[in-house]
């Protein structure tokens, strides 16, 4: 699983010299809106109700040479105070939008993949999100599953400030109840977007952890000072 390498220093670092009120740290907050052009993969509808009870099965569209967008947002927040260095909770909250459109610009196809979750998290295997990276260079992951037949997966990186990358999407919906539903799959490359927000270097960090000790402990030893006055 990815990770931002250096956050699990700053935060240790953040225990034990941020002051007592710290809360929870933000590590990144981005977001980015990318053009994207598929380079293979597929979209099948879900079948159509026949009027009979049944059903009339859709054609699966190619979608190669499709242009789309895809829009997402990260926020990895870190609880400083509690908790001994190594078992910091990390909290991973991603949200990916991706649009495939027809060559008249309507919407052929729509997707909205959100995931939360803690890292270390025991219910990783089902619902997870990561990010490592900048605004100019990224890696993105997330991962929506249930029951063993719901699989929702969106993963890809941007590099040069999202002007040129690639990734994967999985929409599958097979067996159990969710057997009628659509069921896609492809990959594409970034053609062109821009990121925007905040992702503070390690030595920012540092320094801003630095400071928060420095307040804390000047808190800390500050003693109430009692001025006494006489009337005349």
């Amino acid at each position: 699983m990815m990770r931002v390498a250096w956050m699990t220093a700053a935060v240790a670092a953040c225990v034990v010299s941020a002051p007592a009120n710290a809360a929870n740290v933000v590590l990144v907050n981005l977001s980015g809106d990318f053009q994207i052009r598929v380079a293979s993969g597929y979209f099948d509808p879900a079948d159509l109700p026949d009027g009979a009870g049944g059903t009339t099965p859709t054609p699966q569209v190619n979608l190669a040479g499709y242009g789309g967008r895809l829009r997402f947002s990260t926020r990895v927040t870190a609880d400083a105070t509690g908790y001994a260095p190594s078992v910091i909770p990390i909290l991973y909250q991603n949200r990916a939008l991706i649009d495939i459109f027809n060559g008249d610009g309507t919407v052929l196809y729509s997707a909205e993949l959100a995931s939360t979750n803690y890292e270390p998290d025991p219910d990783a295997e089902y619902f997870r999100a990561t990010f490592n990276g900048n605004r100019r260079d990224g890696e993105y992951y997330t991962l929506y599953s249930m029951n063993g037949f719901t699989q929702q997966i969106v993963s890809f990186n941007y590099a040069n400030g999202g002007t040129s990358g690639s990734g994967s999407l999985l929409d599958s919906f097979e067996g159990g109840e969710f057997a009628e539903r659509q069921n896609v799959s492809f990959s594409f490359n970034l053609i062109g977007g821009s990121t925007a927000g905040s992702v503070p270097e390690p030595t920012t960090w540092a320094l801003m952890i630095l400071g928060f000790g420095a307040v804390g402990g000047a808190m800390r030893r500050r003693r109430p000072v009692t001025r006494l006055s006489t009337a005349h």
